[in-house]
């Protein structure tokens, strides 16, 4: 009776977030001592398909979508140890009972919780939830749920088609599998939280086995399952995992599933290092801080592999040195982050980062000369700045060229000037360039 109440009086009446968190609560407590009362629950929702597909997805009111998720999920927690062993089992034909996936007179799955995962998932290979991007949050989250429940539904989702469906899904009408125009997610005012999506992608790749040449890598979970190639590779595609790397919504996210790929793998490690350089060039300059947020990760990765990744990442032939460099002239702003950054991972204490770009320093002497100017130009184009603005901005330029040019002047001789490199900067920008082509020649 009280399930009935909330979910179809509470959930449809106007202002009812007070209401329905107390009603739902109260719920909660008695479902998790009531396992037939949970029965009732899923069963009542599998077979009401027009009202679960409403309150998970359809409805624009976000405290109802949530209360509807704590109850679902409450209800999974407390079924999936009694339902397990029927995980593989199918029911008695039902003539009433049809969902997406069952017509009448066909079997059904015997496990309620198995039930309601296929026609969530029959609502992803639809258009259901392209069309609701609004409020699929709950929806992405229910399924986190699923997959977080125990090793057996992290096989159930990996025997089934999902991952590659979710990859799909993703990438719209980018997919290869796009067979006509897909609904477009997004819109100038908005853009879809796909901050759950990725999470249960983390707990699905975690899962998968890797070819990794040694032990398997810490981010694993249960046994690694193997997966067909074709799977695989989609699961690696590279559109795919550009819109990953640039994900801001779950950057930890981004980086479990970047680890699990490339931990002991030298082709993965090379192949995500030349995804994230794309990234970085086609990324705005005010947008690059998830992928800076990411690398700075990345290069803490320790297995043994870890030098040749810092050096794969930075090298001022084909790393980012080289775009910090490549772009000076056209992106200055994008220039003056990337250099920042770079000052970061030199200023760590005792990682291979630092001990890297402390060993290529020198390639990195144009930098100097080239904040001088930065600063002169940065200067002019704020003419029309409040003077607040223009100061605290300036100061963060001279603070960033004496950090620089302190580090730079570390293994020179005692004594060097470098209180004011302004002074001396502007006439050495044409040698430092010169030197940092004929220590690169060939490799721009």
């Amino acid at each position: 009776l009280a399930s009935r109440y909330i979910l179809e009086v509470l959930a449809r009446r106007k202002k009812n977030e007070k209401f329905l968190r107390n009603w739902v609560e109260f719920l909660r407590k008695m479902l998790s001592v009531n396992v037939p009362g949970c029965r009732w629950l899923m069963d009542r929702l599998c077979k009401e398909l027009v009202m679960l597909r409403m309150l998970i997805l359809e409805c624009h009111v976000r405290s109802t979508r949530e209360s509807v998720y704590l109850l679902i999920s409450s209800a999974m927690k407390v079924l999936a140890p009694h339902e397990r062993p029927r995980y593989h089992n199918k029911a008695m034909e039902n003539p009433e009972f049809k969902t997406p996936q069952s017509q009448a007179g066909k079997s059904i799955h015997e496990s309620l919780i198995i039930r309601l995962f296929y026609i969530l998932f029959q609502f992803l290979t639809g258009d259901v939830v392209c069309r609701c991007w609004r409020n699929f949050d709950q929806y992405f989250r229910l399924l986190v749920t699923f997959a977080s429940l125990g090793r057996a539904e992290r096989s159930f989702i990996i025997e089934s088609t999902m991952p590659w469906r979710l990859v799909d899904f993703y990438l719209g009408n980018d997919s290869p599998f796009a067979q006509q125009r897909r609904w477009e997610m997004g819109d100038e005012y908005a853009d879809p939280q796909f901050k759950h999506f990725w999470e249960l992608m983390m707990i699905i790749t975690r899962v998968i086995k890797t070819d990794s040449r040694k032990a398997n890598p810490p981010t694993q979970l249960d046994r690694p399952i193997s997966i067909l190639d074709e799977v695989r590779n989609f699961l690696l595609e590279r559109k795919f995992l550009e819109r990953m790397l640039k994900n801001f919504q779950n950057t930890n996210a981004t980086y479990v599933i970047v680890m699990h790929w490339t931990w002991e793998n030298e082709d993965n490690n090379r192949y995500f290092c030349d995804i994230f350089q794309k990234c970085i060039c086609d990324t705005n300059y005010d947008a690059v801080d998830p992928l800076y947020d990411l690398l700075e990760r990345v290069l803490k990765i320790s297995d043994s592999l870890q030098d040749e990744r810092v050096e794969m990442y930075l090298n001022p032939k084909d790393g980012l040195i080289e775009k910090a460099f490549r772009f000076r002239l056209l992106y200055p702003l994008f220039t003056y982050g990337c250099i920042k950054k770079l000052l970061q991972l030199a200023g760590e204490t005792n990682t291979v980062a630092s001990r890297y770009l402390n060993s290529v320093r020198t390639s990195l002497e144009w930098t100097k000369s080239w904040l001088v100017r930065h600063i002169e130009n940065k200067f002019e184009s704020l003419s029309d700045a409040t003077p607040d603005t223009v100061m605290e901005r300036q100061h963060s330029a001279m603070e960033t060229l004496h950090n620089v040019s302190t580090w730079l002047s570390e293994d020179e001789n005692e004594g060097m000037y470098i209180g004011s490199p302004v002074d001396q900067g502007i006439a050495n920008e044409q040698q430092d360039e010169t030197k940092y082509h004929s220590e690169n020649r060939g490799n721009e």
